[in-house]
């Protein structure tokens, strides 16, 4: 089932055609375009501000397939699940997609992939969920070229999850833990081609619950929650990048 706020935006923007009963939206073939760039397949529109809309996640050679039948005349009827919808896919130096933090946390997408320059394989991920309530969740997580395994061969990777709530009208950071995830490799290898792959175990080195940290609180004039993520990833080029904005 697609989310309940894809499927709010896409009713927006198309009307109530836009999902059929499966809750896939159909491209319409004259205005949209499926792109099929390095990292992820996306849906082009022509018509509608340039808004991209994103596909869940498929086989970048399915997708490759799906067009060659369209350009040949073959499928004319195709429709498929949205994970997110975007104003503008932003694609920047270091990031794969995505965009950098704000704190209009509704602006900002599913997910974010920041990449090092110099090493490639090395990736800062970061998560965005919204519920109902307006309570947002944020997870960043990085994977690294140089991994860090324990004796039994498990990869570890760093973990930073944090949870907003709107209290008087002010984002609050109400809670925050940092975790260790611990894959095993084959679980790791899918880890780094499906975002959505979790860990075998997992540990923490602290929590905090029930808190009130205003999101836009600094700590030595810089944000609060720029120190912590910045303290506690290996990656810090990839932090001060996806910050960069909070300046």
């Amino acid at each position: 089932m697609v989310s309940d706020s894809v499927k709010s935006e896409l009713v927006r923007i198309y009307g109530d055609s836009a999902l059929c009963k499966y809750d896939l939206f159909k491209l319409d073939l004259t205005s949209q375009l499926i792109m099929n760039n390095d990292e992820f397949p996306y849906i082009y529109d022509e018509n509608n501000q340039r808004d991209y809309l994103i596909l869940d996640h498929k086989d970048k050679r399915v997708i490759e397939i799906f067009i060659d039948l369209i350009n040949q005349g073959y499928v004319k009827d195709i429709s498929f699940k949205i994970s997110s919808v975007e104003n503008c896919l932003v694609i920047l130096e270091e990031a794969k997609y995505g965009q950098k933090y704000s704190l209009k946390l509704k602006d900002l997408p599913d997910l974010s992939v920041f990449y090092d320059l110099d090493s490639q394989d090395d990736h800062l991920w970061i998560f965005v969920r919204k519920d109902k309530n307006d309570k947002f969740s944020i997870t960043f997580e990085e994977t690294i070229e140089d991994l860090f395994f324990d004796k039994n061969e498990y990869v570890i990777t760093n973990l930073i999850h944090l949870e907003v709530t709107r209290i008087n009208g002010v984002d609050v950071i109400s809670h925050i833990d940092h975790e260790y995830i611990i894959y095993t490799m084959d679980t790791y290898i899918n880890r780094l081609e499906n975002s959505g792959v979790k860990g075998e175990h997992k540990i923490k080195t602290f929590k905090i619950d029930n808190a009130t940290i205003p999101l836009d609180y600094k700590f030595n004039n810089c944000n609060v929650l720029y120190h912590v993520v910045h303290e506690c990833m290996s990656k810090k080029n990839l932090v001060k990048e996806y910050f960069e904005n909070l300046a």
